[in-house]
């Protein structure tokens, strides 16, 4: 489904993904949990018949789930107007390689977004991090390694990343060196489903928390959030 997603987003359709669980009217069948992600013909008139055509195709190859709605109207959760349905950004990711980072993790992230997800994602150089703001990115990915040379400048310039709304993402050792810089709560524990963590295979959990489901993790995100 994130490949999916991606897709989708990259042809300019807008795409909500429900941050509750729902039911329609249509049924038991049109029952859905936190995470369901929502096309909606008023948002994208224009392509929606290029959208179902996709969509039917890739359910031909895919065991996911697509279910037409024929009425907006819900039993239980957010109706299609809600704020709880949030709009999904154009994603832009960033994946910091180089002096300092683990390759063979760096790799095996950047081949999952790339050959798995089909999302490209931009390199930036461990030495270029502080000076990366204006490239538009929605995602900084860091990949295990040893950020000891990094300073108060990549400080400040990934705080103002995450106040500006963009989402970082640390992976085995890089998620200390935001715990110690104060860029991740500790103790936090993991996010267990998490894509990424998979393909690096041997990110540390330091936690024995169960998972999240995907409106525990929103809600913790926000309280995670930087102030400002």
């Amino acid at each position: 489904t994130p490949t999916w997603v991606a897709k989708l987003l990259r042809e300019d359709v807008k795409v909500r993904v429900s941050m509750k669980g729902i039911g329609f009217v249509a049924g038991a069948d049109a029952a859905f949990p936190p995470g369901t992600y929502v096309i909606l013909k008023s948002e994208n008139p224009k392509s929606w018949k290029r959208v179902t055509r996709q969509l039917e195709r890739w359910t031909q190859r895919s065991s996911v789930r697509v279910v037409p709605i024929g009425s907006g109207l819900t039993v239980e959760g957010p109706d299609l107007g809600s704020s709880q349905l949030r709009l999904l950004p154009k994603p832009k990711v960033g994946l910091v390689v180089g002096a300092g980072t683990t390759s063979t993790v760096a790799g095996a992230v950047w081949h999952y977004l790339d050959h798995r997800l089909e999302q490209p994602a931009v390199m930036i150089d461990a030495s270029r991090v502080a000076r990366s703001e204006d490239i538009g990115l929605t995602c900084l990915i860091l990949p295990e390694g040893s950020f000891g040379s990094w300073g108060g400048r990549e400080v400040e310039a990934l705080t103002g990343f995450v106040r500006r709304g963009g989402t970082l993402i640390g992976i085995g050792s890089a998620v200390d060196w935001l715990q110690a810089n104060g860029l991740a709560r500790e103790n936090a524990g993991p996010v267990r489903d998490s894509l990424l963590a998979g393909a690096a295979e041997e990110a540390r959990t330091g936690s024995e928390e169960g998972p999240l489901t995907y409106a525990d993790a929103s809600d913790r995100a926000a309280l995670e959030r930087i102030a400002g």
